[in-house]
């Protein structure tokens, strides 16, 4: 919604993950840690009517904790969610606070703007120079192999080896059929889903929504329900299908090497 009108006739990818698909949805860590206060106080101080989808919007922001510890955009966010005329919280005088707290997230964005460090640009350099000169998908399939088999080292789940090291390993034992509950076909995600996509529609992008496999060595040993995986896949598809969006899933590589 942020984007409004740039994204008019725009190509757009998203790329979905199953995991945030789960019966609580996002954690707050993780909805905090991309959380944009700038966004939400554009949101909630937009001039325009209150339609269902931004009720629920707004009444999905309140459960985050990360929105219920800043007071001035909680209450914008509640006048929202209520129905009707007569609002908690007097609307003239929180449009003067959140207009305030606006400018000055706004000026923090400037500043921080023009200071930005840590480029990619390097990484990004150092990472051309390992491809081919020209579009070959052999030698790319191939330089994805080896540089899969150069990061997993020999662990059984086929996943880069530090990261196997630090937070499966010591666990490993306890992780076996763990999961045997976990579903992916079950979310408030799939509402928040609905949600970008009534913004791409109302921005007029043109928009692919891709879904990644999941590890299949590391689903078989932490058991997790085959139904509730394949019921995400095609809920998703389904969802997304019947809104007029293209999809595209890459479900059947879970069991391919180094295809994540």
């Amino acid at each position: 919604n942020a984007l409004g009108d740039d994204l008019k006739g725009k190509k757009v990818a998203v790329i979905l993950s199953p995991q945030w698909f789960q019966p609580k949805g996002v954690s707050d860590p993780s909805f905090g840690a991309n959380f944009s206060p700038l966004h939400a106080y554009k949101f909630a101080l937009e001039d325009t009517k209150n339609t269902p989808e931004r009720r629920y919007a707004a009444k999905r922001l309140l459960t985050f904790q990360v929105v219920q510890s800043d007071s001035t955009l909680k209450k914008l966010l509640e006048n929202i969610v209520a129905k009707g005329p007569k609002k908690p919280h007097d609307p003239k005088l929180l449009k003067v606070a959140g207009n305030i707290e606006l400018k000055i997230l706004e000026r923090k964005d400037d500043l921080e703007s023009k200071s930005v460090s840590g480029s990619k640009q390097d990484r990004v350099d150092k990472g051309l120079k390992a491809l081919p000169d020209t579009l070959d998908y052999k030698q790319l399939d191939d330089l994805a192999k080896e540089t899969g088999e150069k990061s997993i080292g020999d662990n059984p789940f086929q996943v880069k080896e530090h990261y196997y090291q630090k937070k499966i390993k010591p666990i490993e034992g306890e992780l076996k059929d763990s999961r045997k509950d976990l579903r992916y076909d079950q979310s408030p995600e799939f509402a928040d889903l609905q949600l970008l996509m009534d913004a791409f529609k109302k921005a007029g992008a043109d928009v692919i929504f891709i879904n990644p496999p999941i590890n299949g060595k590391w689903i078989d040993y932490i058991g997790m329900n085959k139904q509730g995986l394949d019921g995400y896949y095609a809920k998703t598809k389904q969802q997304i299908e019947s809104q007029g969006f293209r999809y595209y899933s890459l479900e059947e590589y879970q069991n391919e090497a180094f295809f994540l």
